[in-house]
């Protein structure tokens, strides 16, 4: 779920809608209230792309939608994804897909979290897999509309843990990063970066 700043926009996914391709819900505040069916319905790109993850900026006019199970040729269930994540910006009426983000390189998970900045010019993008599965990179992309540039890459301080959750401050100035070694679930080991 996200919200934007003035609260006029709510986002929310919905992973497994439309056989796996998932869903972003778009509930757009009309003559002071939030309507009770969505707006606008957004979509995965093709089935079992998992759309996972939505941040909207503050005023609502640009959306990043995630989405760690993309692949341009794997449908299928299991097997290394990709991931993409799209930017939307809102023409008066509707969104419509402006820019699209991905990696050169394959079966990362790219788009697992996303986060952008209050203006709307800086999207962060947490990867959950870097290197076979192991680690894992967030990436700060500058831009708007249909430009956007990498402009920094986050790795591990760790390289043998993995990328838990990752958090970009609203003003986009400071990212957290949350390592967690194989076994913090049993044992509450992790550290920030």
């Amino acid at each position: 779920v996200a919200a934007s700043g003035d609260g006029e926009v709510v986002a929310v996914t919905d992973r497994t809608a439309s056989t796996h391709r998932g869903a972003v819900y778009v509930f757009r505040r009309s003559s002071g209230t939030h309507p009770t069916t969505p707006t606008q319905t957004i979509t995965g790109s093709h089935e079992r792309s998992a759309t996972n993850a939505v941040s909207v900026d503050a005023d609502g006019t640009t959306l990043a939608i995630g989405q760690s199970g993309w692949h341009p040729t794997n449908r299928a269930q299991s097997g290394a994804k990709d991931g993409q994540v799209t930017v939307y910006t809102w023409n008066g009426s509707s969104y419509a897909s402006s820019a699209v983000l991905t990696l050169p390189r394959t079966g990362k998970g790219f788009g697992l979290q996303v986060g952008i900045n209050t203006a709307g010019t800086r999207i962060m993008v947490n990867e959950s897999a870097y290197d076979g599965g192991v680690d894992g990179q967030v990436y700060i992309y500058d831009g708007s509309g249909s430009t956007w540039s990498l402009t920094q890459t986050i790795g591990m301080v760790t390289s043998t843990w993995y990328l838990g959750h990752a958090m970009m401050s609203s003003d986009g100035s400071t990212v957290a990063v949350v390592e967690t070694s194989a076994l913090s679930s049993a044992t509450g080991n992790g550290q920030l970066a």
